[in-house]
């Protein structure tokens, strides 16, 4: 038979070093009532149905008295008209609203060397103040600094 190990609490709340082996049918029916408190019933009608559940556990072979069998004996047992009627609604979308607008491509830069070397020069623009470095006779030069930088980069990385 399939043992559980649970920890046994003292009563101060702190746990014991030493545990003993709990029976699945515990384990089973611990795990059923767990489920159920979360359900909104009341609590009366959570303890029928895990003992419903467990009685049906013990008619099952000693091999298949598992907490998944439990659980499907509970889902069985859920979805009875009369359990299930009796539980409260809580109406739900079946899904999120979809945000159904057009999907604009992003455009692509077709040259990001001149792109990049641009904002550099924006940068050093912004950082200096002075507007020289956009002549050409700047620029080239920066731009083929650049451009080694990611020659350089692409050789180390490859």
């Amino acid at each position: 038979m399939d043992q559980h190990i649970v920890q046994s609490r003292r009563p101060d709340g702190g746990c014991d070093a030493a545990s003993h082996p709990v029976p699945a049918t515990e384990a089973a029916g611990r795990r059923v009532l767990a489920y159920l408190r979360l359900l909104p019933m009341a609590e009366e009608r959570r303890l029928e149905l895990t003992l419903e559940v467990l009685r049906g556990l013990a008619a099952s072979p000693a091999d298949e008295r598992t907490t998944a069998q439990a659980m499907t004996l509970l889902h069985e047992r859920l979805r009875k008209p009369e359990v299930r009627d009796a539980l409260p609604t809580v109406p739900a979308p079946v899904c999120l609203p979809l945000m159904r607008g057009h999907m604009v491509p992003e455009e692509m830069d077709r040259r990001p060397w001149l792109s990049q070397a641009a904002r550099l020069a924006q940068g050093y623009t912004r950082l200096t103040g002075r507007l020289s470095v956009l002549k050409p006779r700047v620029i080239l030069p920066m731009l083929f600094a650049v451009l080694v930088l990611m020659h350089l980069l692409a050789r180390k990385l490859s």
